[in-house]
């Protein structure tokens, strides 16, 4: 393999090295906090928590509609317009926070009947004017991935450290939406404070263009639209449950997509690495199929590592997390859990479009499988409580690769999906028989450590190359 290969997938590495550390730090820290929040409130009392953020989410992404991976991909391709991007994308996001909590303040007028979630919600939505100040974006076009992972980690540092000391029951649920402002507060100050001191930024609002805010503003609205779509797809299946229930399955249900959310912000994680690669690749010649070819073997394998070991171990894992009162949520969570390869596979496609400049196309997918997430939740939720709404969002997520994939195919370039996939779906299905036939002879834990094993053998087999590559490219980061 030639070194012009090696050197971006060293690179790759090393970023993701970086991310990695950081996101392994921030999401240690947050399952403390949010494992100790449900230990103290209760299934009932977590539940209304994770009701109010769930909330929270559809006033946050108006207040960036966008603008963030926008500002990411535009300095990624012209490093120089970072200093004027910073300022003219942090003044319209101050404006759009201010909206965005007028309309926060009138969706609580909907729950009168329930004035502690209204007063939750009504705090937890003051985090929303520190937007201006998260710079994440800004590191990530730069390829300046630690500097982003030490902002995740400074933000749920805070949030826990705040939530330890100061909820000690189930009457102190208001620390908790004050912990996320300060956490929200803290982050935005240390990203400002970085961009200032080790790039030279300044925020700064005077002279700025009307007619240059308006551009961006326009160009991220369809990315922001997206993702707007995407937490209907994703998060108000959690507000459609609220709605059908108040009762213990409320907070299994948020215990277990917590889990979900905790395990899915890895491949999140992973795409923000790759989006400044694929937005690079996205040129005639630049080799965009067969980054996403390479890309896409290992996620699957991960992928369906995480589903299959997540379905076997879900009532052990959120009852060694949440105490015992959660033990009923494992079934939930064996649901969702499958959710993590599907959006593994499906995120090369989204976010592909977005790197090749097709931001609508990627709404309107998203806007379908959004569609198909509200009435898969109202329906199987109504019929079959918050296990229905879990299946409810697995549907919705096998539909948001189904529709970008095609897209892409049709638009773009063709990517061997399928070829990519029969061996691990196979290998996964091998292990599950595996389980099953051993469970009866020789126990549970035996059974799930064989079938893990077993497949994980096959995909290091399989894998033995790119991960190979990988390794040599996390090793010198490390020396770095």
């Amino acid at each position: 393999m030639s070194t012009a290969t090696l050197v971006p997938a060293r690179r790759l590495a090393g970023n993701l090295l970086s991310l990695g550390a950081g996101e392994v730090a921030a999401k240690l820290l947050s399952i403390l906090a949010f494992t100790y929040l449900g230990r103290t409130l209760g299934p009932q009392s977590y539940g209304r928590m994770e009701f109010a953020m769930a909330a929270l989410v559809f006033f946050h992404l108006p207040a960036d509609l966008g603008l963030g991976l926008y500002g990411a991909r535009e300095i990624a391709r012209n490093r120089h317009e970072a200093a004027n991007l910073a300022a003219s994308i942090s003044a319209i996001r101050l404006g759009l926070a201010v909206l965005s909590y007028l309309a926060l303040l009138l969706f609580t007028l909907t729950l009168r009947d329930d004035p502690q979630t209204q007063i939750l919600l009504c705090t937890l939505g003051l985090s929303l004017f520190a937007a201006p100040g998260l710079l994440q974006w800004v590191f990530q076009g730069l390829d300046q991935m630690s500097w982003a992972a030490w902002a995740v980690t400074v933000r749920q540092g805070t949030f826990a450290v705040v939530a330890l000391l100061l909820v000690r029951s189930r009457e102190q649920l208001i620390w908790a939406a004050i912990a996320e402002c300060a956490a929200a507060a803290c982050t935005a100050l240390f990203c400002v404070w970085l961009a200032r001191h080790s790039l030279g930024l300044r925020l700064t609002f005077r002279g700025l263009d009307v007619e240059h805010l308006r551009h961006h503003l326009r160009t991220a609205a369809p990315i922001g639209f997206s993702e707007f779509a995407w937490a209907l797809l994703w998060h108000l299946p959690t507000v459609i449950l609220g709605f059908l229930t108040t009762g213990e399955s409320l907070g299994w249900f948020g215990a277990s997509h917590r889990c979900l959310t905790a395990i899915h912000s890895f491949v999140y994680l992973y795409f923000f690495n790759l989006i400044p690669s694929m937005s690079r690749a996205a040129v005639p010649g630049g080799g965009l199929s067969q980054l996403l070819s390479r890309s896409l073997s290992v996620a699957a394998w991960c992928g369906l590592l995480a589903g299959l070991g997540g379905a076997l171990l879900a009532g052990q894992f959120l009852s060694l997390l949440y105490g015992p009162r959660f033990a009923e949520g494992g079934r939930i969570l064996a649901i969702l859990v499958w959710v993590i390869p599907v959006a593994l596979v499906s995120g090369h496609f989204r976010y592909g479009l977005v790197a090749c400049g097709l931001e609508k196309q990627l709404f309107r997918s998203t806007l379908i499988a959004a569609a198909g997430s509200i009435l898969f939740s109202v329906v199987l939720g109504s019929w079959f409580g918050a296990q229905g709404v879990a299946v409810a969002l697995l549907l919705a997520n096998v539909i948001h690769l189904l529709v970008p994939y095609l897209l892409f195919r049709h638009r773009l370039v063709e990517v061997p999906v399928w070829r990519t996939l029969l061996w691990p779906v196979l290998a996964a299905g091998l292990a599950f028989s595996v389980y099953w036939t051993a469970v009866v002879a020789v126990g549970p834990w035996p059974a799930i450590a064989l079938a893990l094993s077993l497949f994980s053998g096959a995909g290091l087999w399989a894998q033995y190359r790119n991960l190979t590559e990988l390794w040599q490219g996390v090793r010198e980061a490390a020396a770095r």
